[in-house]
């Protein structure tokens, strides 16, 4: 299992918004969940928490997720 981060358009409820979260994926390189919380941009130290962004803003480049598109596919597994 591998993840990343990734924005997902939070689209089930209004206010429609975006939030970075962590998507996994199976061996095969398929969605197989994400997290329910937005990520929490904390760590013991600022150095970490720059680490941490750098790799945010590497994982981000790629497409925005749908949710309601993320819960139709891993349902339909």
């Amino acid at each position: 299992m591998t993840w990343n981060h990734s924005i997902i358009k939070r689209d089930l409820k209004k206010p429609v918004y975006y939030a970075v979260h962590e998507v996994f994926y199976n061996d095969v390189g398929e969605i197989t969940s994400w997290t329910s919380e937005p990520i929490d941009l904390t760590a013991d130290s600022p150095k970490e928490i720059l680490e941490i962004l750098k790799q945010i803003t590497a994982d981000i480049k790629l497409a925005v997720l749908n949710e309601k598109e993320l819960i139709r596919i891993v349902k339909s597994r």
